[in-house]
């Protein structure tokens, strides 16, 4: 299984300034892809699917499977740990 965290978040949400670090550290720490983008970067329809920043949301094989809108990590780092010790136990 491949997993990838999608973030999506803005330069002018105070909120954002600390969720985005925090999800940089997470997926370092479980050395998953990261992607992060700007609300303003992205297109009308892209736009339409955010209903709230910051949102974070992971896929496992190009397929979403996982969003959060949060203010806190918390939900993240707990979701990786789960999933990432059942990847490891394959092994």
């Amino acid at each position: 299984m491949v997993y990838e965290i999608h973030y999506i978040g803005a330069t002018w949400c105070s909120t954002c300034k600390v969720i985005k670090p925090a999800t940089e550290a997470l997926a370092k720490r479980f050395a998953v892809s990261l992607v992060c983008k700007d609300l303003d970067d992205l297109s009308d329809e892209e736009k339409d699917t955010i209903s709230k920043v910051p949102t974070i949301r992971i896929l496992e094989n190009n397929t979403q499977i996982v969003e959060w809108n949060m203010n806190q990590v918390k939900s993240l780092e707990e979701w990786l740990q789960t999933h990432i010790q059942m990847m490891s136990d394959d092994f």
